[in-house]
Formats: C-alpha cells, sequence, structure tokens
C-alpha cells in the first residue's frame, strides 16, 4: 500500500501572507510555491529509469524537479457558505491553491501553486490527493459556477521559453480545439451574451514573433480586423517561460480537473518529445493515446469520443492553415456558423448528436 506521508511533503504550514482570504483581482500574484521542487527518492517509486531521465532534473543532494509544470485557474460564482465568507479561511488546509481573488467576470477564483506534471506514479498520486482534499472548491455540489466560468490551464518546460513551447504544443492543439469546441464562437460562453470573445482570439496560434502575427491581423474566420498583439483572449497564449490556454471551461469536479491534468501532460510531453519532427504519424500515436482519456472525458459516450478524435484532424488542418477552412464544414459550425446547415450542424451538437 502506498504510503502518501513519506517523499514530499504537501501538508500545508502557516504562511506568512493571508492565503486563506478572499484577496482583490490578482490579488495573489507572486503567491505561488513552486510544488514541482524537492521530490525525494521515494516519489519515483513506479517510475522507469528511462522516465526519471525524461521527465526529472536530478540534483546533487538527492531531491528532484519536474520538468513539466502546469497551473490551474478554478473560477466558480460562488465558494461554498461555510468557506466563503468573504468571508474567511477559505485556504486555510488546502495546500493546491496559492491564494483566491475575486473575479469580475463570474466571481471568483482559486489559483493552484505551480504543480508537477508527471506520469502516472507516486509523485502524481501526491497531485490528486491535494485535489481530493480541495474537494469543496472544485465540486459542483458546494462551489457552483455557470457558463462564464472558465479553467484556465498554465503549463511550462525548464530550460524553455514561452516561445519554444507555444510552437511546439501548436502541433498538437487541434484536439484541444475539438475538444471545447463549444468555447470557439461566444455564444453560450458570452458573459450575459454580451461584450468581447473571451477565448477565441488568434486561434490558429499564431506566434507573436513572427512576421504573420502583425499588430493588426485579419482574422478571415471572423472578417474582422484584430489587434492581436495586445489580447488577453486569445485561444492560447504566450508568456516569457509559458504559456497558457484560456479555452477550457469551468472545472466541475475533482475528477473533471484530474482528467485535465491527464490530458496536458500527454499533450506536453508529446510537444516536447516530438519537437521539430512532427508527422502525421506521430499524431495519429497522440490521438490513440489520449483516447482513453477523451472517453471518460466523454462521461463513457463511445460516440462523442470517437467524434472528439477523429474531428481533432480538421481543427489541426486550420491551424496549420493559419485560419483557412474554406472546405472545412467542421470548423465553419463551430468558429463561424454563418449559414444555417453549419448553425444546424452546431445545433445538432449542443444536443448531444455528434455527427
Amino acid at each position: 500500500m502506498r504510503n502518501l506521508n513519506n517523499g514530499i511533503d504537501y501538508t500545508p504550514i502557516p504562511d506568512d501572507y493571508p492565503r486563506s482570504d478572499i484577496q482583490g483581482y490578482h490579488g495573489t500574484k507572486g503567491w505561488d510555491k513552486d510544488l514541482a521542487k524537492g521530490g525525494k527518492r521515494y516519489d519515483l517509486r513506479g517510475f522507469t529509469r528511462a522516465t526519471i531521465n525524461k521527465n526529472l532534473i536530478t540534483y546533487a543532494n538527492d531531491t528532484y524537479e519536474s520538468k513539466y509544470k502546469i497551473g490551474f485557474e478554478i473560477e466558480k460564482n460562488y465558494f461554498h457558505t461555510s468557506l466563503d465568507s468573504r468571508y474567511q479561511n477559505v485556504g486555510k488546509l488546502l495546500e493546491l491553491f496559492r491564494g483566491y481573488e475575486t473575479d469580475s467576470s463570474c466571481g471568483v477564483e482559486a489559483v493552484t501553486n505551480i504543480l508537477p506534471l508527471l506520469p502516472n506514479g507516486i509523485w502524481r498520486t501526491k497531485v490528486y490527493d491535494m485535489m481530493h482534499q480541495a474537494e469543496t472548491i472544485l465540486d459542483e455540489r458546494w462551489s457552483g459556477s455557470d457558463a462564464r466560468c472558465g479553467g484556465h490551464i498554465n503549463l511550462s518546460v525548464v530550460g524553455w521559453s514561452g516561445e519554444r513551447l507555444f510552437k511546439a504544443i501548436r502541433e498538437f492543439s487541434g484536439l484541444i480545439q475539438s475538444l471545447y469546441r463549444l468555447r470557439l464562437y461566444r455564444t453560450e460562453y458570452h458573459h450575459r451574451n454580451i461584450g468581447g470573445d473571451f477565448c477565441n482570439q488568434n486561434m490558429n496560434m499564431i506566434c507573436p514573433r513572427s512576421e504573420d502575427y502583425s499588430i493588426s491581423l485579419r482574422a478571415s474566420y471572423r472578417g474582422v480586423e484584430r489587434t492581436l498583439s495586445s489580447s488577453r483572449y486569445n485561444f492560447c497564449s504566450q508568456f516569457n517561460n509559458r504559456i497558457e490556454f484560456r479555452v477550457p471551461p469551468r472545472v466541475t469536479s475533482v475528477k473533471c480537473l484530474m482528467l485535465r491534468y491527464q490530458l496536458f501532460y500527454e499533450l506536453v510531453d508529446f510537444a516536447v518529445t516530438y519537437e521539430g519532427r512532427v508527422t502525421p504519424q506521430i499524431r495519429k500515436k497522440f490521438y490513440n493515446k489520449v483516447r482513453p482519456i477523451i472517453l471518460d472525458m466523454s462521461d463513457g459516450n463511445v460516440d462523442k469520443a470517437r467524434t472528439i478524435i477523429s474531428d481533432a484532424k480538421y481543427f489541426q488542418k486550420f491551424i496549420d492553415t493559419k485560419g483557412d477552412f474554406r472546405n472545412n464544414a467542421i470548423i465553419k459550425a463551430f468558429i463561424n456558423p454563418t449559414r444555417q446547415v453549419d448553425k444546424d450542424r452546431r445545433k445538432r451538437w449542443l444536443n448531444g448528436e455528434w455527427r
């Protein structure tokens, strides 16, 4: 039986800042703990030597650091009343979170610390254990959310710039668009159905440093001018040493967050492993690898999972061709449903018809 008390210890200790109280917007910035550092030999159980070399940095004092890292932003309308006393001591015993903030788009937000992004093993189990301890924040039964809420995901790789990771992950991001296709058009996910688009700019993931990414880029999929270089509402944004996917919707349960952790591990791992040498065969290998995860995310609905996987190649083509969807009916239905046939296809998806 695994003893989670050995190895790295994620038991929270008293802090010198009010981490357990709800702060103002961005009020917890800079409070991150890097929980991807400090792993012990015990935490490596379940890893092969090849896995260790691939996923970890080994230090002279016999401690380890995860090369891949992830952070989540959990937006909610409210936290459970026993926790939210704008209440006090929301995260008193929750090491998962760096802190809690107000959020103008939906209500409140819980921001995680920097987490190790790892394959199956003791160390990943400890991350899952922190998620389970945060159930009253994550689960809809206690802390409610609606379509205005999102679940942004930040990713980084030790020694990589944000630009390098952005380019590498672009090669596999068609799956993310296929999975979260209803977030790519504003109708259902709009704040009171008015105002701007919160996560669907630069959907073809043009690198900000490339010649194609000008101050004013004609976004052909919307037919309007967009100023993308300063946009905070990109499908995926790059920063100095990380990237952020804004597209994932609200987190509804511990299982929901665990499955996202699994999926984005595979995404980062394939992007890093096959950097600069992605082929259709490699993408097919990636789709096969994540198929069980997508099935779980689809609540066991085989038809829905199959459609998400099979449509990923169309969304990937949209990314690869820098936004060209003229002969792509799947894309039109979810990015620019101007014709009735496109609107009908989108409506069928909303109604649970996966074709």
